[in-house]
Formats: structure tokens, sequence, C-alpha cells
């Protein structure tokens, strides 16, 4: 009875802890292994510098988004072609 107590008491406040956390909101743990098509890449975003891994959040046309590795050559070019068509618009 008394871990019942216990666990009630303590449950307002360990779900109020998770709550306040300040994490990063989007980290890549793994990277797409296979070339994407860059006609089908929207665009791109960075992974927050708190991930554990750098990382690349591309963006495909229907939504979906996938992790990439920012070191990986195909990837700097999907990502500097997708600069150039911002930049054209």
């Amino acid at each position: 009875l008394m871990s019942l107590v216990m666990e009630l008491v303590l449950l307002p406040w360990t779900c109020s802890a998770h709550a306040h956390t300040f994490g990063p909101d989007k980290c890549c743990f793994q990277f797409i292994k296979e070339r994407l098509p860059k006609t089908k890449v929207l665009s791109f975003e960075y992974t927050d510098k708190r991930c554990a891994m750098e990382g690349v959040l591309l963006r495909m046309l229907k939504g979906k988004q996938i992790c990439a590795d920012p070191t990986m050559q195909w990837v700097k070019r999907i990502m500097k072609l997708n600069c150039r068509n911002l930049l054209k618009t």
C-alpha cells in the first residue's frame, strides 16, 4: 500500500520533469545507405548541434523526412542544388 501511495505522489513530478526538458527535437541515429534522386528532395535541414550525430534531414516531395550523412558527396550535391534553387526564386 505504501508503494502505491509513493507511485501516485511521484507520478505527476516525473511527468512534469519530462515535459520540461530542453533537448533537441529531431536527431538522426542512422543514415540512409543508398543514394536518393535529387529530384525527389524538396528541402533539407541540419539536425540540432546537441544531437549525438551530425546529420541532415532531407524532406522528400511526399513529406517524408530521411536522415542522411552530410559528409557524403551525394548529400552535399543535393544540398548545394537545393540552395541554388532557393536563390533563383
